[in-house]
């Protein structure tokens, strides 16, 4: 509940974000008297961009009050920035907690390893040892083992023998599953009463050390509750946690860092050494280090706060140069800032929109090319989550349901199109039953929509308990997933690019069920984050074909996601990809992806040139993605991709519903590119040979 601000004076609870929104219209915050800043230890990128504004608009406005707070900060740093401002301190209680490190755990429950470092250098391909990455892991390798020398010695007398060359054999940097199992059983042998709380990276390390768990008799009986954590699980399983369990038995929750601890007396075990420790930061690096800076600098453009490396270097740690440089070259490549670094019309409403560039093109331009439902509900699982709820102990089964209702169309995008369509639809009529029926609560199965699709069965469990006033389970996905798409319909309708707000308006989904441009839509957005596919010759013709390597232009040779559905697929109907999710562990993954063909990248993509030879024309996209096509092609296509230039660039200009009729320029010249992109392609990629291709032919 909002209430208007009294005469006399008003507090204003908001996030960052709204105070830097706001500022777009009154950049002095004329009308506030004291801004208080929370949790500012967090540093992310809001909180770091509103700090530089207000350092320089303190020099603007000397009755400002600016106060920053926090429970856990470096209090000097922050000081310094501000001019040695006063800092002050209020005592609070902490729980004394007794910590242990690894030397210690080991000591404990003499465990022997079953994979070490040693195994891992040993198991190095010799051709790996002498690339690039293979020199810098032995080269790591050999410090580590310089270091450790010398940390070892120090031990000598205070822990065991074994300990020590545990200490020396274990891979500190690998998640040892078998290592945290042994210490939960020694704990709940040992020590007294008491829940456990097991922090661990991801999903895959919860779901495989649950199955460990569970498959051991000592754990699979009435005295211990194990309870998994992830944001991936429904609302209502991760509020089981608070819960607290019987006398006599012991909770015992594996999550990832959406759980918090310290509420009471107790004990932490690092499954990291004490040299380990020393060479860890005392505080959490800044968001402006270590993440993507788009956003942040379409802000500095809006905000008409000059050159966005000027402002960024007030930062109190300034982003590397380089990573700022890929940022403003992306969003050139977006057409959000031209080569001056201003704002392109496009940019403008970027920067309007609140959500990241690439998702926010995406969805202007499913509202230009009438295809706006499912295109919001790409938009909105990229920035929020999908509806899928993972069941423990079948994720197996559940990657092969995804493939399922992706139903050949070689897109984790598309895929979640179809679960969500499906997901939405039944939810909105069962709720609508259990509304009449007044006594029954509604749970989805998300391994069960493929059966839906397939005309099989339905897995809807009604159960027969009061309806809650809540939906449960991936209801709750749903309807924020629907809430996001509603509020980016908004958006569109504020910008003028919609007449209302109804995200399923017939006029703005008449080419919803095309799914070729729902894909060329998808790439608009995504670029230039592309891919590209290079099948592997089978010299044995009665050998099941071999899945293609996948590389992309700043990463060379990558794989893709188990959790795709087009991980371990041969059979593509292109050879590019655009992805929205790139990370790097022990290799660089590519989290979802979807197959587009030529006509997408060459209508959305970059920048195109013109190359010809004596049969056939080269077009390329951003000089490293080439075709081949017939000279007639190349010229349509060079033609068509300059009208639809002018056209966006209009469009962004003079925002409106798009007009379809065929006897307008912009109608015609629509249906022509739409009915391109959903024509055979006549186009053929150019192909490159890799350096690497002899060494790792077999390699997965």
């Amino acid at each position: 509940m909002s209430k208007l601000p009294r005469e006399k004076g008003s507090i204003l609870y908001c996030t960052t974000g709204i105070l830097l929104q706001r500022m777009q219209n009154d950049p002095y915050l004329s009308k506030i008297s004291h801004i208080i800043l929370d949790e500012i230890h967090e540093r992310d990128l809001d909180s770091e961009f509103l700090i530089i504004i207000l350092k320089d608009l303190l020099k603007q406005r000397q009755d400002l009050k600016v106060i920053l707070m926090s429970a856990t900060l470096n209090a000097e740093q922050f000081s310094q920035y501000f001019g040695n401002c006063p800092m002050l301190n209020i005592p609070g209680f902490t729980f004394p907690v007794k910590e242990y490190l690894l030397e210690d755990v080991l000591e404990m429950i003499r465990y022997e390893p079953k994979f070490n470092r040693k195994n891992s250098q040993e198991n190095m391909t010799p051709w790996k040892r002498h690339t690039k990455q293979g020199k810098k892991l032995m080269e790591k390798e050999r410090e580590r083992q310089e270091a450790m020398g010398c940390y070892l010695r120090t031990l000598e007398g205070s822990y065991s023998s074994q300990t020590i060359k545990t200490l020396w054999d274990i891979d500190e940097e690998t998640i040892d599953l078998n290592l945290i199992f042994s210490l939960l059983r020694y704990i709940c042998i040992k020590q007294g009463e008491g829940a456990v709380l097991v922090f661990l990276p991801g999903w895959e390390h919860i779901s495989k050390l649950h199955k460990i768990i569970n498959d051991d008799s000592m754990f699979n009986s009435s005295r211990y509750l194990i309870i998994p954590l992830h944001s991936l699980m429904p609302t209502v399983n991760q509020k089981a946690v608070f819960n607290r369990p019987p006398p006599g038995v012991r909770k015992i929750i594996l999550a990832t860092n959406i759980a918090e601890t310290r509420v009471q007396e107790g004990i932490c075990y690092h499954l990291y050494s004490k040299l380990t420790e020393s060479q860890l930061q005392n505080y959490q690096l800044p968001e402006i280090l270590r993440t993507r800076l788009e956003t942040l600098c379409l802000r500095i453009k809006i905000l008409k706060l000059g050159k966005i490396e000027v402002f960024l270097n007030k930062a109190m740690q300034p982003p590397d140069p380089k990573a700022l440089e890929l940022s403003i070259n992306l969003l050139e490549k977006l057409n959000a800032l031209d080569e001056k670094e201003n704002l392109t019309p496009l940019g403008f409403h970027l920067a309007q929109l609140p959500l990241d560039p690439h998702t926010g093109k995406m969805i202007l331009m499913g509202a230009i090319f009438s295809c706006l439902d499912p295109i919001l509900t790409v938009a909105a699982s990229l920035s929020f989550k999908d509806a899928f709820v993972i069941p423990l102990g079948k994720e197996e089964q559940a990657d092969q349901k995804r493939k399922q209702i992706a139903r050949n169309s070689k897109s984790d995008h598309l895929m979640l199109v179809q679960a969500f369509q499906w997901l939405g639809s039944c939810y909105e009529e069962r709720l609508r039953s259990a509304l009449l029926l007044g006594k029954f609560f509604i749970t989805y199965h998300a391994t069960a929509m493929a059966d839906v699709l397939d005309n099989k069965r339905v897995w809807i469990i009604l159960g027969a308990a009061p309806f809650r006033k809540k939906p449960t389970t991936s209801c709750t996905s749903v309807m924020m997933l629907a809430n996001l798409k509603k509020q980016f319909t908004q958006y569109l309708h504020e910008l003028q690019f919609l007449h209302c707000d109804d995200p399923k308006h017939k006029d703005f989904n008449r080419n919803s069920e095309n799914q070729m441009l729902l894909k060329a839509v998808i790439c608009a957005g995504l670029y230039p984050n592309v891919a590209k596919l290079q099948w592997r010759h089978n010299r044995n013709p009665h050998k099941s074909p071999k899945i293609p390597k996948v590389y992309t232009e700043d990463d060379g040779k990558v794989v893709l996601h188990p959790k795709s559905v087009n991980y371990m697929e041969f059979n593509f109907h292109s050879q590019w990809l655009v992805y929205y999710q790139k990370l790097r562990s022990s290799k660089v993954f590519l989290h979802d992806t979807t197959n587009v063909q030529p006509f997408s990248l060459l209508f959305f993509g970059g920048r195109i040139t013109f190359g010809k030879d004596l049969s056939c024309s080269t077009v390329f996209v951003d000089k490293h993605i080439a075709f081949h096509c017939p000279p007639r092609v190349a010229h349509l296509v060079k033609e068509l991709r300059e009208e639809l230039d002018k056209l966006l660039q209009h469009k962004a200009n003079h925002p409106g519903v798009t007009c379809w009729d065929p006897s307008t320029k912009e109608g015609a010249l629509l249906k022509a590119i739409v009915e391109l992109i959903t024509s055979e392609d006549p186009l053929q990629s150019v192909e490159h040979t890799r350096q690497d291709d002899d060494y790792d032919d077999d390699e997965d």
